[in-house]
């Protein structure tokens, strides 16, 4: 398999020295991620990286994805082994299965989702078997099977058929190539045209191409090793490791940063060459990989190798500057002390002591690197080189190694050693810590050898440092410091113990160190010094700046005046910049290396520039401060899923944004879930693809909206909010890695919406409604003053219609009261009258019966001139007259409007209608009409047709209406 982006790796391989490629000394850090842990098949064929940095692999079961936090396999809707992947800029991940190819795309919950590519293969090439390779090539994907090229582009499909069989496809640079019968082809505007020179290549099975620094091309083929072509001619690349390699069949093939080439194999595991072709590592499963068959190979963004195993992944630190090395092979066991003599590396190891030539390369198929030192068998606590001899401190006591053999300094019976150290007072002697006190050792011609065990002390002496003054500083973990004193001979000691009491702020989980050309403290809160004035123990403000008050379990200065320090768990360096007179100290922390060493007996060995040594609870760590790394210093941090959570949690993001299915890098407003008031409790997981130092990575978050800064630094992944109030929330999220380097703000905005109670047109509502409230408050008042006035005013003008209704009815009343009087007036002037012509009726009738009877003419004569003077007719017509002017007067024009609605009535008809208006009797009319009172019914009968009334109307009625 080819890195797509050798070009970038290349310039990068050519800015390293030749010396630096071939400094191979220990194995590259290896991780095994087995099949028990990712939750797929055992066999990956294939691997790629997505621009998020996520790391997918084309397994048995599906496309296989890790964050760095998480695994998750994604099976193929036809439940097809995945045989290859390929990524675009996009992160659009392409997919070849059997029978099957498409590729994965995001949905609206950026979950992503498989959509087959079938249908756009022309009907007579749908039917096919597996899908080796994919490359892509702008916006053509290319698809390999064995009998043909599917190039699809612009949702067309164009489809190249093999001679005999399509054997291989690679990339290099902006060419394909292709294998097939006759040699390499080159792919270009989607037609073959043969590779010149590449005709021997026909038999065999190209398994990768990888360029070169010259522009050429190395071929590695299956069996047949590894071939150049270099200007059209093809020859076998020669290298030590030819037959090696070409007997293990490799599988796949890439391009490190570094310039070295890395070879998966079926049968040998993974070999390493640098540019030259020499071997500089051999991993198999021997020195760490879960088995030796290689499937495919993938260096990352920061140029570490993932490897696809026959059964599992591994992921090898191949851009670390740390290495193990396991000097007593597979027995792997603890490591206490490693020394530098002559021309030798010794590691002291609890099972004895291991030689080795000291040189930074050396061949890894040479066998015997590494054997036993012959006496050393057991627990070695130390080496410390001492002029030109090596001292060994043993569980059996103390030895010298000289030609490979351990030779006993000490007397059986003075019990184990744990260090030496010489003393500068008297040159040609030295003191050795051991189980029960120091013992005193003298150079005699040029060998160490036993004078005594000193009396004083009969403690356990394991840590030991010498001052300025020659006075040896012993500290012991579970008591206290001893300060061992040499007045005049190295034969005669004298001890000074120093507790809590001295100002030490502990007895136990002290140590001493010589720093910075002076004896200082390590203890469990911090770093002290001692003030031999008043003889007591202070704190170190400077390394207190540094280190804080942990526990100090180890201090260590190199050569160039740096600080090494252990400190709790962490491991690291502290830098020593001298800036004029003032020096400043900077801390850097190898998160490679938590819990890795001895606790308690931690060790580490500085020997130089580009190398470092670390006794580890299995081998020893190698560091080169000076080796090139390849950091991918673009820090990101990923929001790989978010649940609501209830009974049963529900997915509603899937860890990629989308616009169009199209994946993108921040949260589109189509991606803004809305959820209501009961929805309110979420977890948020989370990750950063940083897999070289995955473990030293912390995050730091807030929810805007619920909290108002960020959090602390955690190294958490998943964080949850329960009962959230309605509202709109922004999920802050960052990553910082042990260099000190954060990510950019990763944001996810989620809404949850309130009750229909609580929701703004709720809200409006109830905000009109307060403000018609307050609006009535003052209005009401206003109208019920105004209504009262009103009712008030209506009560007034009720009243003063009831006081004019009563004046009008007293009027009414008075007017009645005249009308009847005047009627009664009426009544009586008409009786009166009446009663008047009555009378003169009767006299009338008297008198012409007188007169009848009488002779006496004078007398007839007297009496016709009364009959005269009465004149009966003329005053009843006068009567009349005065009559119906005030009866109009008292009922309203009543004759008046009698005559014009009854224009055909006589004055005799007026007469009686009055009469009858007046409510009198036919009895009553009849004398004031002279007539009788068959002569009134006659004249009702007449005035009843003349004014056309109905039978069933009363007339007086009518009469009294009109």
């Amino acid at each position: 398999m080819l890195l797509r982006t050798w070009l970038y790796f290349m310039i990068f391989g050519m800015t390293l020295s030749a010396s630096a490629q071939k400094n191979n000394l220990g194995t590259p850090f290896i991780i095994n991620h087995l099949k028990d842990e990712y939750k797929a098949a055992t066999q990956n064929w294939y691997i790629d990286q997505s621009p998020s940095g996520i790391m997918y692999f084309a397994n048995n079961e599906g496309l296989l994805s890790y964050d760095g936090t998480r695994w998750m396999c994604v099976p193929l809707p036809n439940r097809t082994i995945v045989r290859s992947i390929a990524i675009d800029s996009s992160g659009n991940i392409y997919v070849g299965g059997q029978d099957e190819m498409g590729v994965f795309r995001p949905d609206v919950k950026g979950d992503m989702v498989f959509h087959s590519l079938k249908n756009l293969i022309p009907e007579p090439y749908r039917s096919f078997e597996d899908v080796w390779d994919i490359i892509l090539d702008g916006p053509t994907v290319i698809f390999r099977t064995n009998y043909h090229l599917y190039q699809l582009s612009s949702g067309t499909c164009k489809v190249l058929s093999a001679q005999t069989t399509f054997s291989s496809l690679f990339k290099v640079g902006d060419k394909i190539f292709v294998q097939d019968e006759g040699g390499l082809f080159l792919l270009e505007n989607g037609a073959l045209s043969a590779l010149k020179g590449t005709e021997l290549l026909s038999p065999l099975t190209v398994k990768g191409i990888v360029p070169t620094e010259t522009g050429d091309m190395l071929i590695v083929t299956l069996k047949q090793g590894i071939f150049l072509l270099k200007e059209d001619r093809l020859t076998r690349w020669e290298t030590k490791t030819h037959a090696f390699i070409g007997s293990g069949r490799m599988h796949a093939a890439a391009l490190l940063p570094d310039g070295k080439i890395a070879i998966g194999t079926s049968q040998n595991g993974l070999i390493i060459l640098d540019s030259f072709g020499n071997p500089l590592y051999q991993i198999d499963k021997r020195n760490g990989l879960q088995n030796n068959n290689v499937l495919s190979l993938f260096p990352d963004k920061a140029g570490n190798l993932w490897l696809g195993l026959n059964n599992g992944i591994d992921f090898i630190e191949t851009s670390s500057p740390f290495s193990s090395i396991y000097p007593d092979a597979n027995l792997r066991d603890a490591g206490y002390s490693v020394s530098i003599h002559g021309d030798n590396i010794f590691f002291g190891t609890n099972n004895g002591l291991y030689q080795a030539s000291w040189q930074p390369y050396t061949d890894p198929f040479q066998s015997g690197r590494y054997h036993r030192v012959e006496n050393t068998s057991g627990q070695v606590w130390g080496t410390v080189s001492v002029d030109d001899n090596l001292l060994m401190a043993h569980h059996e006591g103390a030895f010298s190694i000289l030609n490979n053999q351990a030779r006993r300094i000490s007397p059986p019976a003075s019990g184990g050693a744990w260090t030496f150290l010489r003393l500068n007072r008297f040159p040609g002697y030295l003191i050795g810590g051991t189980y029960n006190g120091v013992s005193l050792y003298q150079n005699r011609n040029g060998n160490w050898e036993f004078v005594k065990k000193l009396d004083g002390l009969d403690e356990s002496c394991r840590i030991m440092a010498q001052d300025n003054d020659g006075n040896i500083w012993v500290s012991h973990p579970y008591r206290g410091i001893y300060r061992l004193s040499f007045p005049n001979r190295p034969d005669s000691m004298t001890v000074r113990f120093y507790q809590s009491g001295d100002g030490l702020p502990s007895d136990n989980f002290n140590q001493v160190s010589r720093v910075r050309g002076q004896v200082m403290f390590g203890t469990a809160k911090g770093v002290y010094d001692y003030n031999p004035l008043t003889e007591r123990f202070t704190p170190n403000q400077a390394f207190a700046n540094v280190l804080g008050s942990e526990w100090i379990k180890l201090l260590k200065e190199d050569k160039e005046g740096n600080i090494w320090f252990v400190v709790n768990h962490e491991v690291g360096i502290i830098h020593v910049e001298q800036k004029g007179v003032e020096t400043r100290l900077r801390r850097q922390d190898f998160p490679e290396l938590r819990d890795r060493l001895v606790k308690g007996h931690e060790f580490l060995y500085p020997y130089d520039r580009q190398n470092v040594f670390f006794a580890a609870e299995s081998g020893f760590l190698h560091y080169n401060p000076e080796a090139p790394v390849f950091p991918d210093t673009n820090l990101k941090v990923l929001l790989r899923s978010c649940y609501l959570m209830q009974e049963k949690d529900s997915l509603f993001f899937g860890g990629t944004f989308s616009v169009n299915g199209l994946p993108v890098d921040t949260q589109p407003d189509s991606q803004k879930p809305v959820f209501n008031y009961r929805e309110n409790a979420f977890r948020f997981t989370f990750s950063s693809p940083m897999f070289l130092e995955s473990g030293g990575i912390e995050y730091r978050f807030y929810l805007e909206g619920l909290e108002k800064e960020w959090g602390i630094w955690t190294t958490k992944t998943e964080k949850e909010y329960t009962n959230l109030s309605p509202g709109v929330y922004h999920f802050h999220l960052q990553a910082r890695n042990t260099h000190g380097i954060i990510s950019e703000i990763l944001t996810y905005t989620l809404t949850i919406s309130p009750p229909w109670y609580a929701s703004p047109t709720a809200q409006g509502l109830y905000f009109l409604a307060v403000a018609m409230l307050l609006v009535g408050l003052l209005l009401i008042p206003r109208i019920r003053f105004k209504r009262e006035t009103q009712k008030l005013q209506g009560i007034m003008k009720q009243q003063e219609a009831e006081q004019e209704a009563q004046i009008s009815r007293l009027n009414n009343e008075r007017l009645e009261e005249d009308v009847r009087h005047k009627n009664q007036e009426l009544a009586s002037a008409t009786m009166h009258l009446v009663q008047k012509n009555d009378i003169l009726f009767k006299i009338r009738g008297e008198l012409e019966e007188i007169s009848s009877i009488s002779k006496d003419i004078s007398a007839r004569k007297k009496i016709n001139e009364l009959l005269g003077l009465i004149h009966y007719d003329r005053q009843i017509d006068q009567d009349w007259e005065q009559f119906a002017f005030h009866f109009d007067q008292v009922h309203r024009d009543f004759l008046k409007r009698l005559g014009e609605e009854f224009p055909q009535l006589s004055p005799t008809d007026h007469r009686l209608c009055a009469y009858l208006r007046m409510n009198l009797s036919s009895k009553e009319i009849a004398p004031l009409m002279n007539i009788s009172v068959r002569g009134v019914e006659t004249g009702r009968y007449r005035l009843r047709k003349k004014m056309e009334l109905d039978h069933d109307i009363n007339l007086n009625e009518f009469m009294m209406k009109f």
